[in-house]
């Protein structure tokens, strides 16, 4: 489900910040985290203050093995991505005879 917030910090050294959510339901916190592995831009952007983005939220243990909320497929609402998952062809399969090469 997707989920829409701005981003309040974000600290390019260390690559994480925190994503101020619209509307966020009684058992979420108001505030979420996000890694940038979990950032994607077209336009190369990187996060910024104050950037509208869309997320999804899920879970992941923290540092003392607790299951926090964390943002994940944080995308620009200015530049969106299509992070739908893309349907891999396979490989055409291989003849037995000779090497062509």
């Amino acid at each position: 489900m997707k989920s829409y917030g701005v981003i309040k910090m974000y600290n390019d050294e260390k690559g994480f910040g925190f994503i101020r959510l619209d509307a966020a339901p009684d058992e979420r916190p108001r505030e979420i985290f996000f890694h940038i592995s979990d950032f994607h831009s077209v336009s190369l952007q990187p996060p910024k203050k104050d950037m509208r983005v869309e997320f999804e939220i899920s879970e992941s243990r923290d540092k003392n093995g607790e299951n926090k909320p964390r943002a994940r497929l944080v995308t620009s609402e200015e530049n969106p991505v299509d992070l739908e998952p893309m349907e891999i062809a396979s490989p055409p399969p291989r003849s037995s005879g000779a090497s062509r090469y």
